[in-house]
């Protein structure tokens, strides 16, 4: 991971992302019982969620600064992605 990245992975908001996918990306009917990861959608719904997130965060005046010396944005995407992944009980 580059430094970049990690400034760009520190800088996503943990707890206004939890929200997100609490209310946003949780499909209706999903039981509590599933896990987390499979609530978000799997991997193709964490994706979406951080693609999300990051394009938010771009538009966003104040916080668009951290991201503006980020070499790999897709790549910083990927380990996003990986982390929630990993957990929120995937299987990465």
């Amino acid at each position: 991971m580059e430094y970049g990245d990690s400034i760009c992975i520190s800088g996503l908001h943990y707890g206004t992302m939890a929200f997100e996918c609490i209310y946003r990306y949780c499909p209706p009917g999903f039981s509590m019982t599933n896990s987390l990861y499979e609530r978000l959608g799997g991997e193709d719904g964490i994706t979406q969620l951080v693609d999300d997130m990051i394009d938010a965060y771009l538009h966003d005046p104040i916080v668009k600064t951290r991201f503006e010396n980020v070499d790999d944005l897709d790549h910083a995407k990927r380990m996003a992605v990986e982390l929630f992944c990993a957990g929120s009980g995937g299987p990465q």
